[in-house]
């Protein structure tokens, strides 16, 4: 039985035996919203967006305009005694069954949802879906994140929905009665884990579905002795009732146990073919091939008679026994290699890896270790090997494996490298890289937990590269190995002065040793100074590495991304949630991408999209639960690093403003001047941003339209010019060149309305890159130029046209013919008017194309 498919191929089974499409409305509009987003073309919205994006941005687009077509789903479902509310659930655990199977991110789930509740806002489903235009209940009870959360939610009101008809073939006894059975157990399960969440864990968007539960089968007692009966062994009382659960729990787990004794095998764990030749796995292909005994010896024999435990036992007690009794010979066969307590420990590395995933690990270890005992006892041998606690769980076990085998394999690798024999190098630089990532994920692990679990393997690591490092950069270049090994106390802290930063891009300005303190204590003065000094602080942020759990694993591939979570998230819960929300929170964004470009930096890395999608992943998570996630702008990948710097700059020079300008005025101070350089680097980016971000109006003083309003100040007092003047920097410009930058971003207000409308009546989607920098289509000198050449190029094409083609000749004939007749009547003036040049009634132009006919 598929438990992952359960819930659907019961719904399927279902629609077979009975007609669903009759019997249940939930049913009914699921088929409909199914059949409409069938329909659905390819959607627009995915038609730029990045390869692993597309199908995702499809789906999200399709559930919308499925959604939108809400009119034809309310003519199908208004008959009959369903409810507005019951509709509209259905709805949303429709959308649910869409998104269950979808790897998403939280930043593109959280757009969708805010993209469905627009739709839903709309006037046609006011009427309807009161609850969910309430902001409150559609955080609280609808928006889900986690795919586990929609697929537990979704099946388990589904299944309300149908209990009813499933009760009716429960009680008709039907050939699929043991499938409906373990259906209802799931769902009882899929229950219980929803209700310890919310209990434990706070999820209150389990609350409704969890009412609606406990309604049925804990307030009315009946149909739950129902299930109880008609699906007897199942413990399905035992939810509302934990006291006996471990008691049933071993009843209905027993048979499973029992299944899978003596099925246990075991063989050599998967192990890369260009390690295969090194002696440490011949050392463990020893242990699983030439001792392989099954013979009862005395000691294992007598231990397995007074217990209940399985043969397993007896298998790894005779192995374990033949092994010791033959150690002298197994360490002489690997000396050259593995030492004798190198040899010990994965010795035990090994035995406790045969026990990994088994139901009685726990007591078959300690029963081996008895036996072990024993053995040492008898053994009349003077080198001897004794057992290892690993007092682990199973996951710090493999970890630890994990980089105690890599110590030995790397003896083995570090002579392979240095001869500059093998082609597996890469391969060989790669394997170090890994572990070094994995030395730093146990590390910060131990760190977090504030435990030794990785004590050991930490410091054997520790012992082997503190002296290795140097020569790892010249066999494996470019690998950056140092910056996973060294102490995160002792990683390179980068410079948390904003100033300092700003004043390095600036070519003309370079801001080093030679800088005295004086100066600098102008720039601490500045306020984004001191809100990057306060968002760069390290101090407790190892209080927040639980937080940071999932982008451990990361740090093998990006060092610092770990250290950056932490820091992240302390700026989140400690700064950001008490102090001005939207203030921080756009100084936040900021640092992030500056942090981003350190990381970049330092490992000397293309690109880390991938891992800042990740990241930011973690901070929604954490923004939705503190309540803040409207304080910080989206992360838009799609923006470069460089333009995030500018756009850093230029939000900060409009925050620095009035403290610098202020400078000027405040007669305790003499030294203003050395922010001259920082103004007018920045005076560079503004002219750059300034046709991108502002639309001023001809004859207007206000500023006409603002599209960057997140960092950049439209109203020209704002401008670094003005500032520049104020500070008496050498060579600021003049007032008319800044005229004539301002005019670069001056347009015809008229012409925009007119452009404006004419494509909105034409109806057609053209996109425009934000930053756009032409604005000759708007500009009046443009539109009368064009208007002129079009009635050019009319006149000419005419003329064309009447000289040179038989169109010419017929209208000549009926000119010639017109004039004959008026100067037939018109004869008797033309004596008066003879001393005249010309007619005057005839047409100058077809006179002159009538000669040059004639004259051919």
């Amino acid at each position: 039985m598929d438990i992952n498919n359960i819930a659907e191929n019961t719904i399927k089974l279902l629609s077979e035996e009975i007609n669903l499409e009759n019997e249940s409305k939930l049913y009914n509009m699921s088929r409909h919203l199914n059949k409409i987003m069938g329909n659905v073309g390819t959607c627009e919205k995915s038609i730029y967006r990045k390869k692993d994006e597309i199908k995702i941005t499809e789906l999200f687009c399709k559930i919308e305009k499925t959604v939108e077509s809400w009119e034809n789903i309310w003519t199908v479902l208004k008959h009959g005694d369903i409810t507005y509310k019951k509709i509209c659930d259905f709805l949303i655990y429709w959308i649910y069954d869409k998104l269950k199977n979808v790897d998403f991110k939280t930043l593109q789930i959280n757009k969708f949802y805010t993209d469905i509740q627009r739709v839903i806002k709309k006037d046609k489903f006011n009427h309807i879906c009161f609850n969910i235009l309430n902001n409150e209940f559609y955080r609280k009870y609808v928006k889900a994140y986690d795919r586990k959360v929609i697929k537990n939610k979704k099946e388990l009101y589904e299944f309300l929905e149908y209990y009813n008809l499933i009760k009716k073939r429960l009680e008709g006894r039907t050939s699929n009665q043991e499938h409906y059975c373990n259906y209802v157990k799931h769902i009882f399960d899929v229950y219980e884990e929803m209700y310890d969440g919310y209990i434990s864990k706070g999820l209150e968007i389990y609350y409704k579905e969890i009412l609606l539960f406990q309604e049925i089968f804990k307030e009315k007692n009946k149909d739950l002795q129902f299930v109880e009966k008609n699906c007897p062994n199942r413990c399905l009382n035992l939810v509302f009732n934990k006291n006996n659960k471990s008691v049933c729990s071993l009843s209905m787990k027993k048979h499973e146990i029992n299944a899978q004794e003596g099925k246990k095998t075991f063989e050599i764990p998967k192990t890369d073919d260009f390690l295969k030749n090194l002696a440490l796995y011949r050392f463990y292909e020893e242990l699983y091939t030439a001792y392989d005994f099954n013979n009862d010896t005395f000691i294992c024999s007598s231990m397995q008679k007074n217990t209940s435990k399985n043969s397993d036992f007896r298998v790894l007690c005779n192995n374990l026994n033949l092994i010791l009794y033959e150690w002298t010979g197994l360490l002489n066969q690997f000396k050259t290699h593995l030492d004798e307590n190198e040899c010990c420990n994965y010795l035990n590395y090994w035995l406790h890896e045969k026990l990994i995933g088994h139901p009685f690990r726990k007591n078959i270890t300690k029963m081996l270790y008895i036996a072990w005992d024993l053995m040492n006892t008898n053994n009349s041998e003077n080198i001897k090997c004794s057992h290892k606690n690993f007092d682990v769980n199973e996951n710090q076990f493999k970890k630890k494996k994990k980089l105690y085998d890599f110590l030995g394999y790397y003896k083995d690798i570090k002579s392979i490298l240095s001869s500059k024999e093998t082609l597996n190098t890469k391969q060989y630089c790669d394997y170090i890289k890994n572990n070094f990532g994995l030395y730093s994920v146990m590390k910060h692990e131990d760190m977090c937990n504030k435990s030794s679990a990785y004590n050991d393997e930490l410091t054997a690591f520790k012992k082997v590269f503190i002296t290795e490092l140097n020569n790892l950069k010249l066999v494996c270049p470019g690998r950056h190995f140092e910056l996973l090994f060294k102490d995160e106390s002792n990683r390179k802290t980068l410079e948390p002065s904003y100033a300092h930063e700003i004043l390095l891009q600036n070519n003309d300005y370079i801001m080093d040793n030679s800088k005295t303190n004086f100066e600098i204590t102008y720039f601490e003065e500045l306020p984004s100074y001191k809100k990057y000094e306060e968002l760069n602080k390290h101090n407790n942020i190892d209080k927040y590495c639980g937080d940071c759990k999932e982008i451990l694993i990361l740090e093998k591939d990006t060092p610092g991304i770990y250290e950056l979570c932490k820091k992240a998230i302390k700026n989140l819960r400690e700064v950001i949630k008490k102090e001005n929300c939207n203030e921080w929170g756009e100084y936040f964004i900021y640092w992030i991408h500056d942090e981003k470009g350190k990381i970049i930096r330092e490992n000397k890395i293309n690109n880390i999209e991938n891992y800042m999608v990740k990241l930011f992943d973690v901070f929604y998570r954490i923004m939705d639960h503190l309540d803040i996630k409207n304080c910080i702008y989206y992360y838009n990948s799609h923006v470069s690093l460089d333009k995030w710097k500018e756009m850093k700059n230029l939000h900060d020079y409009f925050k620095n403003y009035s403290t610098i300008s202020s400078c000027v005025s405040d007669p305790t101070k003499n030294n203003c001047h050395i922010y001259c350089n920082y103004v007018n680097y920045i005076s560079e980016i503004y002219k750059k941003n300034l046709k991108e971000c502002c639309i001023y109006y001809y004859g207007v003083d206000q500023v006409a339209e603002n599209r960057c309003p997140s960092y950049f100040i439209c109203d020209k007092e704002n401008n670094p010019y003005t500032l520049l003047s104020k500070l008496e920097c050498v060579n600021h410009p003049s007032r008319e060149e800044v005229d004539n930058i301002y005019d670069e971003a001056t347009i015809d207000r008229n012409v925009k309305l007119i452009s404006e409308r004419y494509n909105k009546q034409s109806n057609k989607s053209i996109y425009v890159y934000e930053a756009s920098n032409s604005e000759s289509e708007y500009d009046s000198f443009h539109v009368i130029m064009l208007t002129a050449f079009v009635c050019l190029g009319i006149f000419f094409t005419f003329f064309v046209f009447y000289k040179f083609t038989p169109l010419g000749i017929c209208i000549n004939r009926k000119i010639l013919k017109k004039n004959r007749i008026t100067n037939k009547y018109e004869n008797r003036f033309q004596n008066i008017q003879k001393n005249k040049s010309k007619n005057s009634r005839i047409n100058p132009q077809s006179l002159g194309v009538l000669i040059s006919y004639q004259s051919v």
